[in-house]
């Protein structure tokens, strides 16, 4: 993939986030949360979804891990960017 292309697929998914989190605050504040509350229940979320993830690749670690060590030998091998 090429850096234009790159950096639009970045660009589509920074402004879906603003989209959907526009999208949660609205509906949060149309059920009478305050501005604190919501912001607490995005970070708690964020966090949530950070920890999922960090149990997803540990098992992917203890799961896969031949396919691990062949994609980081492929890495390391990687002469094509210096």
């Amino acid at each position: 993939m090429g850096a234009g292309r790159s950096i639009a697929v970045q660009n589509f998914n920074e402004q879906a986030c603003i989209l959907g989190l526009g999208f949660l605050y609205s509906l949060a504040t149309g059920f009478g949360l305050s501005a604190f509350a919501a912001i607490t229940c995005f970070g708690l979320l964020v966090a949530g979804m950070m920890w999922a993830i960090a149990l997803w690749y540990r098992h992917n670690v203890r799961r896969h891990p031949h396919e691990l060590r062949r994609l980081l030998t492929i890495a390391r091998r990687d002469d094509l960017h210096g």
